[in-house]
């Protein structure tokens, strides 16, 4: 019921996540993961946006509080931690995927940021991918009075 999964099993190149700010006020907004290593999530963004402004790191800024919410088919992730964005040319051309031209000229484009998030921790669930069949968990864990039926779920190890 209470499985830990690694954070490199949940999240891959390509996922869509939805990523919440807290500054100026609490927005959230969807991005796509480029890379997943060591705990750390990093994202292409660019420097134009008005919210990665907060997040760009200065000599006297520390990295900004995050979450991260990810949901497909009946799996739901959510993740917390710290992010920082920098200019970081070899980094982003190391990140480079032909999905990004429709955002940026390439991957030398000055407008370029590495979003890096530390995943500080996070939780998933698995439930039935149709309406139908979370329906009929749901049902089949009332009646039984095992939740477990229902889905399961566990922390996510972010190292």
């Amino acid at each position: 019921m209470s499985d830990s999964r690694n954070l490199d099993d949940l999240v891959s190149p390509g996922d869509v996540l939805m990523l919440t700010t807290t500054s100026p006020e609490l927005a959230a907004r969807p991005v796509t993961s480029a890379v997943v290593e060591d705990g750390l999530l990093r994202f292409l963004v660019s420097s134009g946006t008005a919210w990665v402004e907060p997040l760009t790191r200065t000599h006297d800024t520390s990295p900004s509080p995050v979450g991260l919410t990810l949901v497909e088919r009946g799996s739901y992730l959510t993740l917390t931690g710290y992010a920082v964005a920098e200019q970081d040319a070899e980094l982003a051309a190391r990140l480079w995927a032909p999905a990004a031209k429709a955002f940026f000229t390439g991957p030398d484009d000055p407008d370029i940021r590495v979003l890096t998030v530390e995943v500080l921790r996070g939780e998933w669930w698995d439930t039935p991918a149709t309406g139908v069949g979370r329906l009929v968990a749901l049902a089949t864990a009332l009646v039984t009075d095992d939740e477990s039926k229902a889905g399961s779920s566990g922390p996510v190890d972010a190292t």
